[in-house]
């Protein structure tokens, strides 16, 4: 499971858990997929104290916050998937769903290993 919303990340927490949380955490646990990836990319980290909840166990997150930063945010239980500027998919003439893609390949062969 993919799913893209950057527009959480302009909510303030109160609006996070009054409209975003529950539709969020219905939508991660419809399906039962090994891979329940979350891209929201904008500077607002409102929704990471919530991914585990939520059913995420995959977030992208934006290159203006640190991975040590994220790592703490999420208790260390999430795998983390940012910190890239979007000019370096342009250097290095890579596509974002190319690399996106094979992350998630190697992320679900990791998976399917421990189980």
């Amino acid at each position: 499971m993919f799913l893209l919303d950057d527009m959480v990340g302009f909510l303030g927490e109160g609006d996070f858990c009054t409209f975003a949380l529950p539709f969020l955490t219905k939508i991660f646990h419809s399906l039962d997929v090994s891979v329940k990836f979350f891209h929201n990319d904008t500077p607002g980290i409102v929704s990471v104290p919530y991914l585990k909840e939520i059913g995420v166990n995959l977030y992208n997150f934006s290159f203006q916050h640190s991975l040590q930063e994220m790592k703490e945010a999420t208790g260390n239980e999430i795998v983390l998937l940012g910190n890239i500027p979007l000019i370096w998919f342009k250097i290095h003439r890579k596509s974002f769903f190319l690399v996106v893609g094979e992350c998630l390949l190697v992320f679900q062969q990791k998976i399917l290993l421990h189980f």
